[in-house]
């Protein structure tokens, strides 16, 4: 982390966990989310008042995610989450210590999703088409559209 007026980056956290950390998104306060595009995980870090971790916590899955990749807080101990196989999910976090993500899929089917917003009760999420970036066998092919697509948020 680079602290205001600061010109030397401190670290923040360090823990086996974050080994392959990709998305992050703040929640309450004290509170940043991360995930694990490769291992499919979602972590904790419980943050000082200096803004370096406490702790770590891996967080209890109600079902695997594949892939996932952008997040945005919305509200308390709520979250969207972009998983790149082409779903949008809403994670809610429950039970001792609010170690529980219970995972619910707002919107599947698209195509390669990394990215997620919100504003206004709505959650907009875009198509990445990130082989045409990487992958020689799309090289020179069109990717046609891309695609962002609106999804009204459940109320809880």
């Amino acid at each position: 982390m680079l602290k205001p007026g600061a010109k030397v980056l401190e670290i923040a956290a360090k823990d086996p966990l974050l080994a392959r950390a990709d998305g992050l998104a703040f929640g309450e306060k004290t509170i940043l989310y991360v995930n694990s595009v490769t291992a499919g995980k979602l972590l904790r870090l419980d943050l000082g008042p200096d803004g370096k971790s406490k702790s770590v916590v891996d967080l209890k899955l109600s079902r695997p995610l594949d892939r996932p990749d952008g997040m945005r807080a919305i509200g308390r101990n709520r979250l969207l989450l972009a998983e790149n196989s082409g779903k949008m999910d809403m994670v809610t976090f429950e039970g001792a210590g609010l170690r529980n993500a219970v995972v619910k899929t707002i919107k599947e089917g698209l195509e390669m999703t990394p990215a997620v917003t919100a504003t206004r009760g709505m959650a907009w999420i875009v198509e990445g088409k990130l082989p045409y970036m990487n992958d020689a066998a799309f090289k020179d092919k069109d990717p046609g559209l891309f695609k962002m697509y609106a999804v009204l948020l459940p109320k809880n």
